[in-house]
């Protein structure tokens, strides 16, 4: 996740240059992380006391700078994943003395002593690999089981631990606190946070669904506070452009999609309750779409997808058709550079390249409309049975 320098990008040129302009940066990325080639070399050597363990360490380092380069593109498609993975983690655990079933106050309250006998390269690798392997459970939860709960349980003891190192060791080298404590490490954790967040609320009722819907309104918007300037929201450098979409615009993207997935929510609630307000919400819910879309390069699935979400809720809400047109065509043009790179992707398997086809034909049928002069570009896209359920 280093420098790149032949195809850096400034901090400050973001997605203004070609060399960021594609998703394949974050998946090369990722892709050089080695962490499951380094698992696949452990082995128990039987010797004249017992059984020793041989392997590599950092895999734990590897996997999870991976998963938060970009969550999908890491995948447990083996079916000894689970066992190499926990004999992987138990081997790092021993070698770094984590905390293995420590809770987060239990670390915050022993990290400092351990720091002071021990000295910061003790505490530094028992710290992060303690975070590192809650990281990877809760992916694993949410990933494997689709268990809401279980992975935000993971996700809040690592940001816990996160944010009191933040605080208690600001004036610490990076170097010696670790570099689980910067900026960019711990917004990947909140991204993937706020994605464990949706998943809960979506499998709650009642006031948990209520609550958990708040929540997600409340740490998306935190996000956005926290990357309000994309150009500052790293330090001065050159750096590699999937490092840039992944800590800085994918995170602002994810974020917005969650402001924008709380008011289609909120919309769809006062539907129900024939409340006119509604339309303020898909109003809203659209214009978080459409901004979390262009966080993506045209050949990320999210940029059409978000797309596609705004245009949903903007039709809700009643849309020109003269503003509806550009958002087809974007995602028009965007599909055939999206295939190539995520055409088995999970959102893939969920219906995303039936949605998109008929937003395609959609364009097209109002495209005619308008040359036939049935309809003009004032004219409104607005669903008849929403019309009269208000």
């Amino acid at each position: 996740m280093g420098p790149c320098k032949s195809h850096g990008t400034r901090a400050g040129e973001m997605r203004t240059t070609e060399a960021v302009n594609s998703s394949a940066w974050v998946i090369l990325g990722a892709a050089s992380d080695n962490g499951m080639s380094k698992m696949k070399q452990l082995k128990k050597v039987p010797t004249a006391t017992g059984v020793k363990v041989e392997g590599i360490p950092g895999a734990l380092i590897d996997l999870s700078n991976a998963m938060l380069e970009d969550p999908r593109i890491v995948h447990i498609n083996d079916n000894s994943f689970l066992q190499v993975y926990s004999e992987q983690a138990l081997f790092e655990a021993e070698m770094d003395g984590v905390w293995l079933t420590g809770s987060a106050k239990e670390v915050i309250a022993d990290a400092p002593e351990r720091q002071r006998k021990e000295g910061w390269a003790s505490v530094r690798a028992a710290i992060s690999t303690t975070v590192r392997m809650w990281i990877l459970r809760g992916y694993m939860a949410l990933g494997g089981r689709d268990d809401g709960p279980a992975a935000i349980k993971d996700y809040s003891q690592a940001l816990e631990v996160l944010e009191w190192g933040r605080q208690a060791w600001r004036d610490v080298k990076k170097e010696d606190r670790g570099i689980i404590f910067d900026d960019q490490f711990f917004r990947g954790v909140r991204s993937i946070y706020l994605q464990a967040l949706m998943t809960a609320e979506r499998q709650a009722s009642g006031n948990d669904a209520e609550d958990l819907l708040n929540t997600i309104l409340e740490e998306a918007q935190d996000m956005l506070r926290d990357i309000s300037s994309p150009e500052t929201a790293l330090p001065e450098g050159i750096y590699d452009p999937g490092f840039v979409s992944s800590f800085v615009l994918y995170p602002r993207g994810r974020a917005l999609s969650m402001v924008g997935y709380y008011h289609n929510h909120i919309a769809r609630q006062l539907v129900l309750q024939k409340n006119a307000s509604a339309f303020e919400h898909f109003t809203k819910a659209a214009c978080a779409y459409f901004e979390a879309g262009q966080m993506y390069p045209e050949d990320d699935e999210l940029h059409a997808w978000f797309l596609h979400s705004g245009l949903v809720a903007s039709k809700l809400c009643g849309c020109p058709i003269s503003e509806a047109l550009p958002i087809f065509e974007k995602i028009r043009l965007a599909i055939p550079k999206m295939k190539p790179i995520w055409e088995y992707s999970g959102l893939a398997h969920t219906g995303r390249d039936g949605a998109l086809q008929e937003d395609v034909k959609n364009e097209e049928s109002l495209r005619k409309a308008l040359q036939e002069g049935r309809l003009t570009p004032d004219d409104f896209i607005l669903p008849e049975p929403l019309q009269f359920s208000l």
